[in-house]
């Protein structure tokens, strides 16, 4: 497992239960104790708000969650209406991904009457 997924899961984790032991995260993740305090530092100084330490146990500061990305009803507009408008100015020039390589080179740029 890649460091960055490790330590993703180890957020998880602790946003998901009161108190979490080292050696809880070490059998989920199949790490040694000493990786996941290593990882569990690592998040303190990136400025994720672990508490606690070594033997007790670790979770996150109360209020510390990744905001859900929603849109107003007038953002959600204005990005339908953009994505319109760049579809209409890039015409057919663009290959679609599901064409084989030879083809997108050779393509000739059709422009649509908009």
């Amino acid at each position: 497992m890649r460091r960055a997924d490790r330590l993703f899961r180890i957020v998880q984790y602790l946003r998901g239960r009161r108190l979490t032991t080292a050696a809880f995260l070490a059998g989920r993740l199949g790490v040694s104790l000493r990786t996941v305090y290593r990882d569990v530092r690592d998040l303190s100084l990136s400025g994720v708000p672990v508490e606690g330490e070594a033997g007790v146990g670790y979770r996150l500061k109360a209020g510390f969650d990744v905001p859900p990305l929603m849109f107003t009803l007038n953002e959600i507009e204005a990005l339908a209406i953009g994505a319109r408008m760049v579809e209409a100015w890039a015409g057919r020039c663009s290959p679609t991904p599901r064409e084989p390589r030879s083809r997108r080179s050779s393509r000739r740029c059709r422009r649509s009457a908009a």
